[in-house]
């Protein structure tokens, strides 16, 4: 077991609220009193009263609802779908190595080609954002897992062996379990990712959501409104990650 040292966590945490504070008096500072008039940052003032025009002028609660139930639908779905189907998953990889070496040549695709592909099969369509984010988050979690395969213990197998397990024994409750965890903690990334996929896809869809919103944002060449939909989105990935840590927390026991 990893023994943590638990003043120093706490000190660092400190240490983080204390920078934050003072980033947030120094952009009080010079942007709304030495530096008002700027391209580079908006005033703080501005960045409230777009904040409130966010609500009023472009429908931030609609745009809102639509975006999160196709980020978190997806990624819910899309753990569930690969926890669920973990043991034939695994054996695919292990009886079927260099699985994945065959679409390698699709990394070096940029990611927004697969979002514009969605919005021409799924047209208007907030199903369409759904699957595009369960594909994306089963996807990503399968990689992570293929990755973490070499590293489960040979001597957890080899005990299981002499215990008489079966093949699809040992990949349920042998190596899924042991990978379990490391694959749990990788969906803070996936999480991100499916973040920045979604308001690519809606950025470029136009017909709800967030990213849909950004584009009138752009359209109307609106400054102020564009960062304060970013700290809006910022508080929200925010959230979803201390979500993500306190399940962890409670319900992943087995984590070494």
């Amino acid at each position: 077991m990893k023994i943590i040292n638990s003043s120093s966590m706490v000190g660092k945490k400190y240490s983080n609220f204390y920078i934050l504070l003072v980033f947030i008096f120094v952009y009080l500072v010079l942007f709304e009193f030495i530096i008002p008039g700027n391209r580079f940052l908006p005033r703080p003032t501005i960045l409230f009263d777009s904040f409130i025009s966010l609500w009023s002028d472009y429908n931030l609660l609609k745009g809102l609802a639509v975006t999160a139930a196709a980020i978190y639908i997806g990624l819910i779905a899309g753990y569930l779908l690969i926890a669920i189907t973990a043991e034939y998953l695994i054996r695919l990889l292990i009886e079927v190595p260099g699985l994945f070496n065959g679409l390698r040549i699709f990394k070096y695709f940029p990611a927004f080609i697969y979002a514009i592909l969605f919005v021409f099969w799924f047209p208007d369509s907030v199903t369409g954002e759904i699957v595009f984010s369960l594909i994306t988050s089963a996807f990503l979690t399968s990689l992570k897992i293929n990755k973490e395969l070499p590293a489960v213990k040979k001597e957890y197998l080899d005990a299981a062996i002499s215990l008489g397990f079966d093949k699809k024994k040992i990949y349920k409750k042998v190596i899924w379990k042991q990978i379990e965890p490391e694959v749990f903690d990788f969906l803070s990334h996936v999480h991100y990712a499916v973040w920045g996929m979604i308001l690519v896809f809606e950025f470029i869809n136009r017909s709800a959501g967030l990213g849909s919103i950004y584009y009138r944002i752009y359209v109307y060449d609106d400054f102020g409104a564009l960062f304060s939909l970013a700290v809006l989105i910022s508080l929200l990935i925010f959230s979803g990650e201390t979500v993500h840590k306190f399940i962890k927390k409670k319900m992943i026991h087995w984590e070494s």
